[in-house]
């Protein structure tokens, strides 16, 4: 007869961070250890791939979470070394990753006619990456009385930002007028 104990039978559902569990293995043949899941298993890694006919601990490794990232679970398969058939098996499962947040210093910045050239900055928080690049382009049509010209004016707004890792970053926002007659 074979026998096979993991204790304790259940795992705790691993936290976003990540973590470290340990169980205890009691065999009297010999075994192999699969990762099993529906989708990629690399966030686990356990301390062996295999066991003998003896009392073993068997250290299971999650890695953290994505910001973002769904909830994830997979099956530790014990296999005979000589049939090849499962005869244990140990459900891992990880908590979602943390929602993506975003705030802003101002929810608002406000331009008036003289402000042109002027910068003005915000500053955003964020527990992920992020990058900003907008441009707006207005275009009005004015009439030159004393040149007795049409014109056009653009204005522009140009919003900038980098690629920011986690946490706090600084975009610009620039207004300018450019006046085209003909």
């Amino acid at each position: 007869d074979v026998t096979f104990v993991i204790t304790p039978s259940t795992l705790n559902q691993f936290a976003k961070e990540g973590g470290k569990q340990t169980v205890s293995i009691q065999s009297n043949i010999a075994y192999s250890i699969e990762l099993q899941g529906d989708t990629e298993t690399s966030w686990v890694t356990l301390s062996r791939q295999s066991g003998t006919a003896t009392t073993q601990s068997l250290d299971i490794t999650a890695a953290a979470q994505a910001v973002g990232a769904s909830a994830r679970s997979l099956s530790i398969k014990f296999k005979n070394n000589v049939t090849g058939s499962v005869i244990g098996t140990l459900e891992v499962s990880q908590a979602k990753g943390e929602d993506f947040a975003i705030s802003w210093d101002k929810d608002t910045i406000t331009f008036t006619n003289d402000d042109v050239n002027q910068i003005k900055n915000n500053t955003l928080t964020a527990n992920a990456s992020w990058y900003l690049e907008v441009v707006i382009c207005f275009l009005f049509s004015i009439f030159d009385v004393l040149e007795m010209n049409r014109c056009m004016q653009q204005k522009t707004a140009a919003v900038t930002g980098a690629l920011y890792p986690y946490g706090i970053g600084i975009f610009t926002v620039k207004i300018s007028r450019q006046t085209i007659c003909y």
